[in-house]
């Protein structure tokens, strides 16, 4: 479970359930964002994330990713057909097929597949794929870093992305732990 904080002067306002389940063969991955407090009354309802795949030599090779955004009309999925190398995209009441690229990842697959990626490049390249469309994006390594959590101190390898269009995302995988994300940061 992890705080959501919101701002510049960073306030809490909300948290996120972040659950990962595998057999050996299959994964399941979700992650429920839900607003609390006063902030609950202008966001309303919930951000519920879900990606199923399986494992290879590779690592993670997702078959399904969908997101739920409070209300049905603003579900959007992606259905991967490594055997045709398609994707299947559905949001906002339309569905478009393209090529799927090889090793291609959705939001909550990619951040465990960082596992798999040893040893960890100064930089690693990830087709990211949303009901919406796909992404490549390019994670730099930063560097270590230490946090004080409610389980103690946790280290941490740091990866940060940075796009053109000004939005970045920082994230912390906690070293000792099989590389699990112990904080993100979006911007």
């Amino acid at each position: 479970v992890f705080d959501l904080f919101y701002g510049a002067q960073p306030s809490k306002v909300g948290q996120v359930t972040h659950t990962w389940a595998q057999d050996g063969r299959e994964y399941r991955v979700e992650t429920i964002a839900e607003a609390v407090g006063f902030v609950s009354l202008f966001l309303g309802g919930r951000l519920v994330q879900r990606s199923n795949g399986v494992f290879t030599t590779d690592g993670l090779v997702p078959t399904e990713y969908r997101a739920e955004l409070g209300m049905r009309e603003r579900t959007e999925t992606a259905h991967f057909d490594w055997a045709a190398r398609k994707l299947a995209l559905a949001s906002k009441g339309e569905s478009r097929l393209v090529d799927l690229p090889a090793g291609a990842q959705d939001p909550l697959s990619m951040l465990h597949q960082l596992y798999f990626i040893t040893p960890m490049p100064d930089a690693a390249q990830f087709d990211i794929v949303t009901g919406r469309k796909l992404y490549r994006y390019v994670y730099q390594t930063v560097g270590e870093a230490q946090f004080e959590t409610p389980i103690g101190i946790v280290r941490a390898l740091h990866l940060q992305r940075r796009d053109p269009d000004g939005a970045s995302m920082d994230v912390w995988l906690d070293l000792d732990r099989n590389l699990l994300p112990v904080r993100i940061h979006a911007v």
